[in-house]
């Protein structure tokens, strides 16, 4: 017999004497273990001790046959998956096929071919084995699948939760930004309205306090505004109001309204085709995507810097590019300037100041107006934008 991974404990199950003697005889060598049974209760008796791993059975015994046998092996989680050969003198294909529905492995008829039957016996445990490895490995199958359920229930309902947190800091953000608003353009209105009585027209010290008022307000404004945008964004609320865009003059209004910081000797050169074709857009959204950009630009370039906009017709397409000459990032950090309230240098004494939202904010309203924005940069050697809008 051919060699199996566990030495054969053969329980040979028949009425017959002379059969049981003969088995012993010629299976003992085969078998580490052999025993005898003389009828179907004794057989269920002697498979009620663990070890045997094979077993020949007639079928017609007298008190409890050899179908009795399967039916009760097959029932017993102990026995259930032993390989079963039965044996047979009836030459009825309706008991052979009565005895496969019970669980028999494979027959044999009597009077038995010995040496045939060796063969068999190494073929039925060796099929045997391999459905208990295909058994094992189905059951691990279905622990991992299990387990890969669970975890992508968890991991479900971890990003609900994680949604619904992300959707209350965003209605969050939207309403502490709204109520905000109202006090601030009270500060605003009224110190802009002191700062124009004549009483503080001859008071430098008041004026100048009146004007640090007057600034910080609208600055801080400026950021409520747009961590309100950022929200209204995410929560996408925000609605825009479309009509053909002149980019170019867009882009005349920015450079004119930008105050460069006058000691880093700051320059800004335009770059816009003759012929650009107008884009289907909100005018004010796409002037305060372009803003943040050439404000970013501005903000990171060095003493002395260059920054340029260049805007052209592609394919259909305008194509608007703002490049600095400045302190650029690396490139395993480009995704992250995308994210609101990020800051590649997130130091408590980082150089330059902002909360990170202005490139965001860009970036989901180009989007918004169905257009693509994407940045290029190397550190020490600048930081390029490009945006996509469709032409008209």
């Amino acid at each position: 017999m051919g060699k199996v991974s566990k030495p054969l404990r053969l329980l040979v199950a028949d009425d017959d004497p002379l059969l049981r003697s003969i088995a012993s005889k010629r299976l003992a060598p085969e078998s580490a273990e052999l025993r005898t049974a003389s009828n179907g209760a004794e057989a269920l008796r002697l498979l009620e001790q663990p070890g045997i791993n094979l077993v020949l059975l007639d079928l017609d015994m007298p008190e409890v046959d050899g179908f009795e046998v399967l039916a009760r092996m097959r029932a017993n989680p102990s026995t259930r998956h032993i390989p079963v050969i039965v044996i047979t003198g009836r030459d009825d294909s309706i008991a052979i096929e009565r005895a496969f529905t019970a669980g028999a492995s494979s027959f044999v008829m009597k009077p038995i071919n010995w040496d045939l039957l060796v063969h068999q016996i190494d073929f039925v445990r060796r099929a045997a084995e391999n459905e208990s490895c295909l058994i094992s490995n189905v059951h691990d199958l279905q622990k991992t699948r299990d387990e890969l359920e669970q975890a992508s229930a968890e991991l479900r309902k971890a990003l609900s939760a994680a949604d619904q947190a992300s959707r209350a800091k965003t209605r969050f953000l939207a309403s502490i930004s709204h109520e905000l608003r109202t006090p601030l353009n009270a500060i605003i209105g009224f110190s802009q309205l002191l700062l124009r009585m004549p009483d503080f027209q001859g008071q430098s010290r008041p004026r100048n306090y009146l004007q640090d008022v007057f600034d910080s307000g609208t600055h801080l404004l400026h950021l409520i505004n747009s961590i309100l945008d950022i929200a209204n964004l995410d929560m996408g609320a925000l609605r825009l109001c479309r009509a053909p865009v002149d980019v170019g003059e867009i882009i005349t209004e920015l450079v004119a309204e930008t105050v460069l910081p006058a000691k880093r000797n700051l320059t800004i050169q335009t770059d816009i085709a003759k012929d650009i074709r107008p884009v289907d857009g909100d005018g004010w959204r796409i002037k305060q995507a372009i803003g943040y950009l050439l404000a970013n630009a501005v903000k990171f370039s060095a003493d002395g810097g260059h920054v340029s906009i260049t805007a052209a017709n592609q394919a259909g397409e305008v194509l608007i590019c703002v490049n600095d000459q400045g302190i650029g990032m690396e490139t395993a950090n480009l995704a992250r300037v995308f994210e609101p309230f990020t800051q590649i240098d997130d130091r408590l004494e980082r150089r330059y100041n902002g909360m990170g939202i202005g490139l965001p904010i860009a970036y989901k309203l180009i989007k918004l107006h169905g257009g693509d924005l994407t940045l290029t940069s190397q550190p020490g050697q600048g930081t390029s934008v490009s945006i996509r809008l469709q032409a008209i």
